[in-house]
């Protein structure tokens, strides 16, 4: 990848996330990870601040709790052990109800104040109080998942598509117009279509130049014309948001 590749993924990044000096990051991902990297250039141009995890994953959310966590990228494995989590501990019904409650509130653009005080506020402090927004990418996402933590935690889900041969995300969601179960549009300088078995294919300026000394691979994962084939399944919505389904 390029110095301009790492740049330009930055760049999306702050583009479309709210990233401030205020942010507390969490840092769980592998460092060499595409999104660790970026996500780290981000938050030292912005001036926020970096915690380290304990221990990777496994302790992510007493890490986040313990640090106050307010933000950053996320991969679907840890937001689903957070609905786990919550679920686990609040009887269904219980919580069934609230949601119905504020999902009529929200038909009229509002948020219900009484889920919160019965419930929802207590399990925004179980996980430190100040969660703000997370980026999640990674891998196929529930669009119920989505919704219900966007919902209990009071916090914007920005959903992200994008690989390490991309330098980064091609695909991200408005923040202001989230849709569960959608990566939203397309990044600046990259253009998409499917092959025959829906196979997403991108093509940009920021693309990979190949895999290290490992021309014949390189050479398989391109089509004529600059595609390079992700080996992600996937289709449009009628608003122009890319739903990525599964492996081709």
């Amino acid at each position: 990848l390029s110095h301009r590749a790492i740049l330009h993924g930055a760049y999306n990044i702050i583009s479309s996330v709210h990233v401030t000096e205020d942010i507390i990051h969490v840092s769980f991902l592998p460092l060499a990870h595409i999104l660790e990297r970026i996500t780290i250039s981000v938050i030292m141009f912005r001036g926020g601040k970096i915690v380290f995890a304990s221990n990777g994953i496994t302790n992510f959310l007493q890490d986040t709790a313990r640090a106050h966590g307010t933000a950053g990228p996320i991969i679907p494995i840890a937001l689903e052990r957070m609905h786990d989590a919550i679920k686990s501990k609040v009887p269904s019904k219980f919580l069934t109800g609230l949601l119905k409650i504020n999902k009529f509130f929200s038909y009229f653009g509002l948020r219900s104040r009484i889920t919160d005080l019965l419930l929802f506020r207590k399990i925004q402090k179980v996980f430190g109080g100040n969660l703000e927004w997370y980026v999640v990418a990674g891998d196929v996402f529930s669009a119920d998942v989505h919704e219900f933590l966007q919902t209990v935690l009071n916090i914007d889900i920005i959903v992200i598509y994008g690989l390490s041969e991309c330098g980064g995300a091609v695909s991200i969601d408005n923040r202001r117009a989230i849709k569960p179960g959608t990566c939203g549009c397309l990044a600046p300088h990259f253009e998409l279509k499917f092959a025959e078995n829906n196979e997403i294919l991108v093509r940009g300026t920021t693309m990979f130049s190949g895999y290290w000394r490992n021309p014949e691979v390189t050479a398989e994962a391109f089509l004529p014309g600059g595609w390079f084939r992700t080996g992600d399944k996937g289709s449009v919505d009628k608003y122009g948001n890319l739903i990525v389904s599964g492996r081709a």
